[in-house]
């Protein structure tokens, strides 16, 4: 059932304590927040990969919207903008600060540009914005509400790992240059930033993106049962194929929602079909050799994953 529930969190003694709205659907919580839109946006600027229209901004808002994207980038500095050190800290604070809130718990360079440009972003673009979240809520919430149990037992059959009893979906504008991401925060657990306006997330992709994105609670390339095969299939001193934990992450939740909806009449292509043929050509073959038939229950993940390592050797 999907309910309505308050989350209460404090950043520390000094600050009060700040709330924020979600949608519940068993451990899923899908939040839309406005501060962590506008974070996302900064950073979606400062990496290069937003697609606003600057030119609605007057002198005035253009100088302090730059100024901050500038902030941004200087706290960067290089290498992707949403992994960076401050900007984990940063997404990961945010996501306890409610909409209307002044004290936001952020290290000033961060605090000071977000809040020099929070009207700017209100008055230009967080009611477009905001819609495209409240639309993608509402699209995936419905299928959440069907499929979630079933997909889950599902995740977890294939890996041998429990759920996570909370995961904290971010809904906003942009979600890194990829459309999503996962971290582990410090103060609240796993979080999900999914973007709402990237067109690889507006139909039942929406379903598949919320799945790969909670499945790297449990799949990862340093713990879990996948990195624990991986680095015995690979042998002591060895390091495993790169990424192949990435693309048995990816082939797994695709086929699992693939799979899920084709059992009810839909036909469905997964992120996985292009992935496997374009990122990482590689691994398409060894992994639907072997590891397609694991999760149609032949053997263990440990010999599934030894016989894709060696596959890929060859």
């Amino acid at each position: 059932m999907r309910k309505s529930l308050i989350v209460v969190a404090a950043f520390s003694l000094a600050l009060p304590a700040i709330s924020s709205k979600a949608i519940e659907i068993g451990p899923f919580e899908i939040h839309d927040s406005f501060w962590v839109s506008l974070h996302q946006t900064l950073l979606a600027e400062a990496g290069g990969y937003d697609d606003l229209d600057l030119s609605v901004l007057s002198q005035p808002e253009a100088v302090a919207w730059d100024a901050a994207v500038k902030a941004y980038r200087d706290a960067v500095d290089r290498g992707s903008p949403h992994w960076a050190p401050p900007m984990m800290v940063t997404s990961d604070a945010l996501t306890q600060v409610a909409d209307d809130a002044t004290i936001l718990g952020v290290d000033p360079p961060m605090a000071d540009a977000l809040k020099s440009v929070a009207d700017i972003y209100r008055k230009r673009w967080w009611d477009a914005h905001s819609k495209a979240n409240a639309f993608f809520i509402s699209l995936v919430s419905g299928m959440l509400e069907e499929s979630a149990a079933e997909l889950i037992a599902a995740h977890e059959s294939v890996y041998g790992e429990t759920w996570p009893e909370r995961v904290r979906v971010y809904v906003a504008p942009y979600g890194g240059a990829l459309g999503a991401y996962t971290m582990e925060g410090k103060l609240g657990g796993w979080i999900a930033t999914v973007s709402s306006l990237d067109r690889g997330h507006h139909g039942l992709e929406a379903l598949e993106i919320i799945f790969h994105e909670s499945s790297h609670s449990i799949v990862h390339p340093r713990f879990g049962t996948v990195s624990e095969a991986l680095r015995k299939a690979a042998g002591e001193g060895n390091e495993p194929p790169r990424d192949l934990w990435h693309a048995i992450l990816f082939a797994t939740t695709s086929e699992l929602v693939r799979r899920y909806l084709g059992e009810r009449g839909i036909e469905y292509t997964p992120f996985a079909e292009d992935l496997l043929t374009r990122a990482w050509p590689q691994y398409r073959e060894p992994i639907e050799t072997h590891w397609y038939p694991y999760l149609d229950g032949e053997g263990t993940l440990e010999s599934a994953i030894a016989n894709v390592v060696a596959a890929v050797g060859e």
